[in-house]
């Protein structure tokens, strides 16, 4: 018998074996500012996120009286985002948004990106003044910042034990990607500092991948999915709050 006869024998054999077995799935989960394929093709600037309550200028360590919870029911005022209104975009943890939100919001508003990077050495107690004062100084009405998550879960296929073959498996789809992306979004105005949050539905993919090509295929899975969610996230922005 041939040495080719005896590889594909065995290949057959190990499928038809594999086919029998359940493999379980393997969750992952990243930041949409530190997005690449592992950590080390990540994003060298992340530092991490900034804190919502550091955004609207709530410190939990001071304290906080009944009577200012009830100032602020009482100082609540309703605001809308007219198209074409002035909006600071900030991507939590990036140096600035991503190419696909920026495009989207453009399309409704006139935007000045700003930068989400936090600093492990930088305290974010002052960090909505700061962000209102950054707005104010450029001519901003809001300030629009956002986050977002890519949860990941991978299975393998029956062909998996095929990448123990060399060569032969390298090329051979042997694993699924169940990707979804989870956004939420911060308005704040200005003026006042009162601010909203919009979380629309997570957008979610799937994608199958060989051993030679996964990274490819999971960047490529990333980008679909960061497209598909920003222009979402966008649109419902332009439902709740345009005039």
């Amino acid at each position: 018998m041939g040495t080719h006869q005896s590889r594909a024998i065995v290949v057959r054999c190990w499928v038809a074996i594999a086919a029998l077995m359940v493999s379980g799935g393997c969750m992952s989960t990243r930041s949409i500012s530190d997005s690449g394929y592992s950590r080390w093709d990540g994003n060298d600037l992340y530092q991490g996120e900034i804190s919502e309550f550091s955004l609207i200028g709530v410190d939990p360590a001071q304290p906080i009286t009944d009577e200012e919870i009830t100032r602020q029911f009482q100082e609540r005022a309703g605001f809308t985002v007219a198209e074409g209104s002035a909006v600071m975009l900030v991507q939590s943890g990036a140096l600035f948004p991503d190419e696909p939100m920026q495009t989207a919001m453009a399309a409704h508003y006139r935007i000045a990106p700003f930068s989400g990077l936090v600093s492990k050495e930088q305290s974010q107690t002052n960090m909505a003044r700061a962000f209102r004062l950054a707005a104010a100084r450029g001519g901003m009405d809001y300030l629009a910042c956002y986050w977002g998550v890519l949860e990941a879960e991978q299975y393998d296929l029956a062909t998996k034990t095929v990448s123990w073959v060399p060569i032969v498996g390298r090329a051979v789809p042997d694993e699924t990607q169940e990707m979804r992306i989870r956004l939420k979004l911060v308005l704040v105005d200005v003026r006042s500092g009162q601010w909203t949050m919009l979380v629309p539905e997570p957008v979610s993919s799937r994608s199958i991948s060989g051993r030679i090509r996964r990274e490819q295929a999971d960047q490529h899975q990333v980008a679909q999915l960061k497209q598909a969610g920003y222009a979402a996230l966008a649109d419902e922005f332009v439902a709740a709050f345009s005039k």
